[in-house]
């Protein structure tokens, strides 16, 4: 699970964010959800379709060359994403590494 990029300080970084501005209740998606959860206190799962429905949903990606295989991989663009998942994306927060998007589902 660990790797540079997950403590880099933009990592650092966006974990910050997420703590102070996003619901307690909320759940990140992100390719590495224990990474996640431990450093933002925040449930975290590897896909959208698996977050629980009626709490706040985010998705995190980075632009890591070197990051792991992510949800957004499998898609041309944010917009294919959002056709296939039926959700609306909203970026919330960026920094030079990782895009935080609200999900609307």
């Amino acid at each position: 699970v660990f790797n540079a990029m997950s403590y880099s300080e933009d990592a650092k970084d966006v974990y910050r964010y997420i703590q102070d501005h996003t619901e307690e209740n909320a759940t990140i998606s992100f390719n590495k959800p224990p990474v996640v959860a431990i450093n933002t206190n925040r449930t975290s799962v590897s896909d959208i379709s698996l977050a629980e429905q009626g709490v706040p949903l985010y998705l995190l990606i980075t632009e890591d060359e070197y990051a792991e295989h992510q949800v957004t991989d499998e898609f041309a663009s944010l917009a294919d994403l959002e056709a296939s998942y039926g959700v609306t994306l909203t970026l919330v927060y960026e920094n030079p590494l990782f895009q935080l998007y609200s999900v609307a589902r």
